[in-house]
């Protein structure tokens, strides 16, 4: 008889407590509604992306200095401006105004001499108030350039994975191989451009003599025409001798002054000569 007291007082008290948990609960919920956890959302679904202008409207070219329109924010972490030129000469650049006034800063910029073609221009960051600016060298005759910037709030890295002269750019991958053999005395065309608007961009070579050599030389040209024959400039020569070596690896990349030149052999060595080259024809 009495277990079964004890027991019923335990019971009682395990009921008052479950009673007293659950007024919580419900005082709690009166006071400080619970609600469903779920995952955070930006609110939009992908990213965000534009494409504008640079200069007036799509079809337009602009033949002096210039600024264009400070383009649409969209919190961007990358900008990109694509632009085509004919006979340029001149600067391109992408600059922002921190202040939103008229101090603008440059954030990157390519120069060029008397080029025709497309390229891109890109930075990664955020940066607010950001335009074009283009900058005439010089007026040749029909010089132009039009320009499109486009934008992503996908951010990337903002240094390029390469520097040179004309601003950033990619590494070049050297897909592409070939053997070219000019007898003595003569000028050969030894590599075209694959597509209009290339740029040949040798990556390393090696020459050899299939006798001995006399005083002489050997000079790779670059020409705007396939024989050779005019308006060549040159960027690699070697001088000959008699005691010149018969095998000749050069670990050197060539670059033509502007694109869509061809790659010329002027041998005066007075044997044979055989190139091998590594290269690839891009659009740079």
């Amino acid at each position: 008889m009495q277990v079964s007291a004890e027991f019923s007082k335990v019971v009682r008290a395990l009921i008052l407590s479950a009673g007293l948990l659950l007024l919580g609960f419900v005082v709690s919920d009166m006071f400080a509604p619970r609600s469903e956890v779920r995952a955070q959302n930006a609110g939009v679904v992908g990213i965000q992306a534009q494409m504008q202008p640079a200069f007036t409207s799509a079809g337009s070219t602009i033949t002096a200095s210039t600024h264009s329109a400070i383009f649409n924010d969209i919190g961007q972490g990358l900008n990109i401006l694509f632009f085509c030129d004919n006979n340029f000469s001149g600067t391109v650049d992408l600059e922002w105004s921190p202040g939103n006034n008229s101090t603008f800063y440059q954030i990157v910029s390519s120069r060029y001499t008397s080029d025709t073609g497309c390229h891109t221009l890109t930075t990664g960051g955020y940066f607010p108030n950001i335009r074009a600016t283009v900058v005439f060298g010089s007026t040749g005759i029909g010089e132009n350039l039009s320009a499109w910037y486009t934008a992503s709030s996908g951010p990337i890295s903002f240094t390029a994975p390469a520097m040179g002269t004309n601003g950033p750019g990619s590494p070049i991958s050297c897909d592409q191989n070939v053997s070219v053999s000019d007898f003595t005395a003569t000028t050969v065309n030894a590599i075209s451009p694959l597509r209009t608007g290339d740029t040949i961009v040798v990556c390393s070579f090696s020459y050899s003599f299939i006798a001995a050599t006399t005083t002489g030389n050997v000079t790779l040209e670059w020409s705007a025409v396939s024989g050779c024959g005019t308006g060549v400039t040159s960027n690699w020569e070697t001088y000959t001798l008699a005691s010149t070596p018969q095998s000749n690896p050069v670990a050197l990349s060539l670059r033509p002054p502007s694109s869509g030149e061809n790659l010329c052999i002027n041998n005066t060595s007075g044997a044979t000569v055989l190139f091998n080259f590594s290269y690839a024809s891009v659009q740079l």
